[in-house]
């Protein structure tokens, strides 16, 4: 259940992030979330996820405050959380971490 205290617009991407996740009959355990101010440097190249095969969503926020929220509920569900958070962003991405054979 979400937290009452959200508002529609967090609720709504945090719905759209677990349907993502859905599509793909992930577990959120295989899933990590954070946080970015340049989405483009912080999913693709930071994190090198692939933009055409890789498994990976993003929403912006009004926010750094709104964005913090919704990575606290998602690393509650069982995704993994960055920890080099843009402190400024208020972009929430998530994507399935590549099996390394782990």
């Amino acid at each position: 259940m979400i937290n009452t205290i959200m508002s529609g617009a967090e609720e709504e991407v945090i719905n759209a992030i677990r349907r993502h996740m859905d599509r793909f009959g992930s577990n959120p355990n295989t899933w990590y979330v954070g946080i970015a101010e340049n989405i483009r440097k912080k999913l693709f190249e930071d994190h090198q996820v692939s933009e055409q095969n890789g498994k990976w969503i993003y929403r912006a926020l009004e926010s750094n405050a709104d964005a913090m929220e919704i990575k606290k509920h998602l690393v509650a569900l069982g995704l993994k959380g960055d920890n080099n958070d843009d402190e400024n962003g208020n972009i929430i991405f998530a994507f399935e971490k590549p099996d390394l054979g782990n």
